[in-house]
């Protein structure tokens, strides 16, 4: 069943958790087509879209679709996206390219500006489990990719449980560490295109 309507939408986005049945059917079409496979065999968003958006996995009010692997608990990336999730205890967890992430340059960028920053107590790269969130010790999660940047998540939707799980998400008052961490992408990013533009105007 669908999940029940919205009765608000902000700046962040909402999530749903793909059911295992989508999960399977993705990586078989990737087996199936002999298409390129992430590091360890693992598939890759970027080669499974088409067969997730056939599924109609997406519903109304639903921003992105999380890929949850029932076999290890484990909650991979988005269709679109990279995940990244902030625990109870200030770690910051996202997927490893042997359980199939796809390598993306935000990434890549959020992982090195996380690990040089004081903003957690670690930084891991292994895929966040269902059951954390279920069990409301995701404080804070967002996706990662090219056109966003960084996307806080404000709530997902459980298809067993059939409630939402919210997510804190950055204020005017309390950033949080979304929030602090997507103002370092920014930055790096401005500083990254300066060169460019100074080139661009001789």
């Amino acid at each position: 069943p669908a999940p029940p309507a919205l009765t608000h939408r902000d700046s962040s986005l909402c999530a749903e958790l793909a059911p295992p049945s989508i999960v399977e059917e993705a990586a078989a079409a990737a087996a199936r087509d002999d298409l390129e496979r992430g590091a360890g065999g693992g598939w890759a968003t970027a080669h499974v879209h088409p067969t997730l958006s056939a599924s109609a996995s997406l519903r109304k009010g639903i921003d992105e679709a999380l890929l949850h692997d029932e076999r290890t608990d484990r909650v991979i990336e988005g269709l679109t996206s990279n995940l990244f999730v902030v625990d109870g205890g200030n770690v910051l967890w996202t997927a490893s390219a042997a359980e199939g992430a796809y390598l993306g340059t935000v990434r890549a960028a959020v992982l090195r500006l996380a690990k040089v920053s004081t903003l957690f107590a670690d930084v891991v790269e292994r895929a966040p489990s269902a059951t954390g969130l279920r069990d409301r010790d995701w404080r804070e999660a967002f996706l990662t990719c090219s056109l966003r940047g960084i996307a806080p998540l404000s709530r997902v939707w459980m298809p067993n449980d059939q409630e939402w799980a919210e997510l804190r998400t950055p204020t005017p008052g309390d950033c949080g560490a979304t929030g602090a961490l997507a103002t370092l992408l920014k930055e790096e990013m401005r500083r990254e295109s300066e060169p460019i533009r100074s080139s661009a105007m001789r």
